[in-house]
């Protein structure tokens, strides 16, 4: 009976244990995955306003041509008069009106400085993305993944107090991740929408 008296408590201590390691990881999992979500949101939702857009643009040219009296398929009874052009025009505006603001609000939860911070500690590369963050500035992170890689890093280490190594070896750890803000800032710095939506 000692024995096992004895042996309760640290069983119970290797339960808790696990308990707190996994409940860790499913939660950074979680926030992982979240962030992620709003991710794809935003791509979805970029597409698909280019296509509403597209449609608006279609039915109001349509729309503009179109003769009261004309019937494009021959027979009475067509669907798509003038009418209904110029509403499917509306329509396709409004929908794609709702997916710019879509776009702007998971830009904001899956791109902004935090949700970008939240997603390295969540894969465990915070502490390389806050240093790379310390070490440059915003538009020499920018030069090193829009430009050469090495004839930039030549122009960073030529202020010999930086340590150009481990800016590499932290670089190339969080690469993934800055790619991905890139690639979403370039889109909203096109569309002028990188104020509106860092304010929101």
């Amino acid at each position: 009976m000692a024995k096992t008296s004895n042996e309760n408590p640290s069983t119970i201590v290797m339960l808790l244990l696990i308990i707190f390691v996994a409940g860790g990881y499913l939660t950074a999992w979680l926030i992982k995955q979240k962030i992620l979500f709003y991710q794809n949101i935003f791509w979805l939702s970029f597409w698909l306003l280019i296509l509403f857009l597209a449609g608006m643009i279609f039915f109001f040219i349509w729309f503009l041509f179109k003769k009261d009296k004309e019937n494009f398929y021959s027979f009475e009874g067509e669907f798509f008069d003038k009418k209904t052009i110029g509403w499917s025009s509306l329509i396709c505006l409004a929908i794609a009106v709702l997916f710019f603001f879509i776009m702007i609000n998971s830009y904001q939860r899956g791109f902004s400085d935090e949700a970008m911070k939240s997603l390295a500690e969540a894969e465990g590369k915070l502490t390389e993305f806050n240093y790379l963050k310390d070490a440059l500035t915003g538009a020499e992170i920018e030069r090193l993944l829009t430009e050469n890689f090495d004839l930039v890093m030549q122009d960073i280490c030529k202020d010999k107090t930086r340590n150009c190594q481990q800016i590499i070896n932290n670089y190339q750890q969080v690469k993934e991740i800055l790619v991905l803000k890139e690639r979403a800032d370039e889109i909203m710095t096109t569309m002028n929408l990188i104020d509106k939506a860092k304010k929101n």
